[in-house]
């Protein structure tokens, strides 16, 4: 008698997704800033270490079991999540960016010269380690909205 393999709920596999997107946020915002103190950076690598870690551990993990197939209320709970989040970042950037302008014209109009540091102030660069942080942070919200949205249904 052939023994059946044991199927796992995508909600389990929404979980890891969600478990090592939380430990590489966590680790690249201790490295982006970059504390200088011994326990702080051997802390980041420890995240490191660990991330990769599940990370290759999960994905081991998923090459040998079996997980429900996509049916049409996952799909639906799948974008609907996608939609939330990029909904939530659209809204966002653009009255931050809104805010942001009308800010500067009043300034511009009130003290120049304030609005020169305001210019100042405002600009920073964006690296690679920037990018990673958003990316995952998105793939966290969704990933988490996933979860409630199915845990929701059952």
């Amino acid at each position: 008698m052939k023994k059946e393999k044991k199927v796992y709920s995508l909600v389990t596999k929404e979980v890891m997704n969600v478990i090592t997107s939380l430990m590489l946020v966590v680790a690249i915002i201790l490295k982006l800033i970059n504390p200088q103190n011994a326990i702080a950076q051997i802390a980041i690598k420890i995240l490191a270490y660990a991330f990769l870690a599940s990370y290759f551990g999960i994905n081991l993990f998923r090459c040998f079991v079996k997980f429900d197939i996509e049916d049409e209320a996952a799909v639906e709970h799948y974008n609907k999540a996608k939609r939330k989040v990029f909904g939530f970042l659209w809204g966002f950037c653009s009255g931050f960016g809104a805010s942001g302008v009308i800010v500067l014209l009043i300034f511009e109009a009130i003290r120049p010269e304030l609005a020169e540091k305001f210019v100042e102030l405002s600009s920073f660069t964006i690296s690679f380690w920037h990018f990673l942080l958003v990316y995952y942070l998105i793939q966290l919200a969704i990933s988490a909205l996933f979860i409630y949205f199915e845990k929701r249904e059952v």
